[in-house]
């Protein structure tokens, strides 16, 4: 363990406890060390917890809503009646918690989070995914490798998909207003019928995708892209 990741931990703790003045802040806590910590109820809403060690942690009825948990390892750790919502869990190892009363609904998860039994209500992120009709407004998905995904009338509003492999994605009729797909690649992407009004399309790849004209494009920015 690191100095560094040992002052996260003891930074993670006095954020749990609500000390003055850390208690609402967005802290950037990645890799912090806080393993068998006493957490619960801990306000953590969209903290930075990627890599971070919280094996046999006690987070019950944290609020997590949003936290970046990527491969952060949780295993063992009590999450009973914690808030999960919109989570990301993308390679956490989250082996033996403890969810019961958990909410779990929009939590972001992958092929390599390990799970002892899925989470209801989550998204399961890669290639080839079904997520049509998925909510995903506002999620952070830059380099995520969604390519030959179901993205049909998901609600990507204000996503960040920047460099995300998109290509031969079906995106039509999904909602992309605002989304940040700078460097996307969506090479032979179905993107008929999407809402693209204030979309970032900056050097993005777009050969071969299908568009037309019933969609919304308003203040598409376009700028670099390859088509």
């Amino acid at each position: 363990m690191t100095t560094t990741q040992e002052q996260r931990g003891t930074l993670l703790m006095a954020l749990a406890k609500g000390r003055r003045g850390l208690r609402w802040i967005h802290a950037q806590l990645r890799g912090a060390y806080a393993e068998s910590a006493w957490l619960c109820g801990a306000r953590l809403r969209r903290v930075d917890l990627r890599d971070a060690r919280l094996a046999q942690a006690s987070l019950r009825g944290a609020d997590l809503r949003r936290t970046r948990l990527e491969g952060a390892d949780l295993h063992g750790a009590d999450l009973r009646g914690a808030d999960l919502r919109r989570a990301d869990l993308r390679g956490a190892d989250l082996r033996g918690v403890r969810l019961e009363g958990a909410l779990t609904e929009h939590a972001l998860c992958s092929a390599d989070t390990l799970l002892d039994a899925p989470l209801e209500g989550a998204y399961v992120l890669g290639p080839g995914a079904d997520l049509h009709d998925a909510d995903l407004r506002g999620a952070l998905l830059d380099d995520a490798d969604l390519g030959g995904a179901c993205l049909q009338r998901a609600n990507l509003r204000g996503a960040r998909l920047w460099k995300a492999r998109l290509a031969e994605a079906r995106l039509n009729d999904a909602d992309l207003r605002n989304a940040d797909l700078s460097g996307a690649d969506l090479l032979r992407a179905d993107l008929r019928g999407a809402d693209l009004n204030d979309a970032d399309l900056v050097g993005a790849l777009l050969d071969g995708a299908r568009l037309d004209l019933t969609g919304s494009f308003g203040s598409l920015r376009l700028t670099g892209s390859t088509r």
